[in-house]
């Protein structure tokens, strides 16, 4: 999350960055509420699209974990 917000932030200022942050806390909320709301990548772990972002969970007893959060156009191995 640091490495988003801190590109975000050098490329498109400030006030873009926090709005791209409050955004993607508000989908780990959501998916925290409805933790099944993304279908099964691999395993356990569980994959949500928003928008541009590939959002990798694993459901948790008491939660959900965020594995990884990859925006559309990055290169996945």
């Amino acid at each position: 999350m640091e490495n988003i917000y801190l590109y975000t932030y050098e490329t498109f200022g400030e006030q873009q960055a926090d709005r791209y942050r409050d955004r993607l806390f508000a989908i780990f909320e959501q998916l925290s509420q409805t933790p099944h709301l993304g279908p099964v990548y691999r395993g356990t772990t569980r994959r949500f699209v928003s928008g541009q972002h590939l959002i990798y969970y694993r459901i948790q007893r008491d939660g959900i974990i965020i594995a990884r959060v990859d925006h559309g156009r990055q290169r996945r191995y």
